[in-house]
């Protein structure tokens, strides 16, 4: 029997995640880099319709989430360089995690 680690979904989904803010708690958001990280919009079916933020994982179907990490200290430093390049609180920045529509 063959197990499959990671996120499981069906073709015409991809699974993310990311540690982003609502996009309407922003005001005319441009996607640019922030050091060596690009801040992307992702559009997600939740009550909220697209996030703002830094991509950590993105995959599909044909995709496995290898095994990896992210140390708390540099989620903490991408939440505030995140914060302050969009202008908004730290408190509203969050790590956003799902499957959505490819």
């Amino acid at each position: 029997m063959k197990i499959r680690n990671g996120f499981v979904s069906n073709s015409s989904s991809s699974s993310f995640i990311m540690i982003g803010v609502d996009v309407a708690k922003i005001n005319n958001f441009k996607e640019r880099k922030v050091g060596n990280r690009m801040i992307e919009s992702l559009y997600i079916e939740s009550d909220i319709d697209e996030l703002v933020g830094f991509v950590l994982a993105h995959y599909s179907d044909e995709d496995y989430l290898e095994a990896n990490n992210f140390p708390i200290g540099e989620i903490s430093k991408l939440s505030n360089d995140l914060a302050k390049e969009l202008n908004v609180d730290v408190s509203e920045v969050k790590l956003y995690f799902g499957t959505r529509p490819s």
